[in-house]
């Protein structure tokens, strides 16, 4: 990045959001959360037999895997969860805030 302005702001954000997909996925909160890391793990062993192997369609095969198990529960890695709107007071005429 050799600390290019207009590409810095792009890269806090995107280490932001590494950091809060890490801490989500390696920090399951219910079983089917434990079921996906261990799953990913696998595919990550599977994809270096299959890259040792020289096995193209086990390594294309594993990818769209890996996918479709980060796709189901993206939402989740990305966005924090919000806070409910009667958590607030509503703003009243007079103040001060």
């Amino acid at each position: 990045m050799a600390a290019n302005p207009y590409l810095q702001p792009s890269l806090g954000r995107l280490l932001i959001d590494h950091c809060r997909i890490g801490h989500t996925f390696f920090r399951p909160q219910n079983e089917d959360m434990e079921r996906r890391l261990q799953l990913a793990a696998d595919h990550h062993d599977a994809f270096i037999v299959a890259i040792e192997a020289r096995d193209e369609q086990a390594v294309v095969d594993l990818v769209f895997e890996h996918w479709e198990l980060s796709r189901e529960n993206m939402e989740i890695f990305i966005a924090p969860q919000g806070l409910k709107a009667d958590n607030f007071a509503p703003f009243q005429e007079g103040d001060n805030r």
